[in-house]
């Protein structure tokens, strides 16, 4: 069966958001002395793991003091967005809505940030 033009529009927004993220982290990348590499367990969290494990494992990085684990999970999404499939691409823009969108981070079983 042939995927719907709304389909194909969907689908070219949430390729679109994500190539807008990688791009957006290039852009603000921090000047870092060593670069580290991708955070493991977010990688493995973005290709398989659901929603709400996917925001714990993002605020956790992202309230981290240091530097580093913030840009870990960077890297993890910019490496990890391009390769993904439609459904694991609507996953991350479920859990990017909910942490952008405070009072809808609950649904995914999290307090707000």
């Amino acid at each position: 069966r042939a995927p719907s033009c709304r389909g194909l529009q969907e689908s070219e927004l949430v390729r679109r958001l994500a190539e807008a993220v990688v791009e957006l982290h290039f852009e603000r990348r921090p000047a870092l002395a060593a670069k580290p590499g991708p955070d493991r367990k977010l990688v493995s969290l973005l290709l398989s793991g659901s929603a709400s494990a996917i925001a714990a494992r993002m605020q956790e990085l992202f309230r981290a003091r240091e530097d580093r684990d913030r840009e870990q999970m960077w890297c993890a999404i910019t490496a990890c967005l391009p390769r993904l499939n439609l459904m694991r691409l609507l996953v991350f823009v479920q859990v990017f809505h909910a942490l952008c969108a405070p009072s809808e981070g609950e649904l995914l079983g999290h307090p707000a940030m």
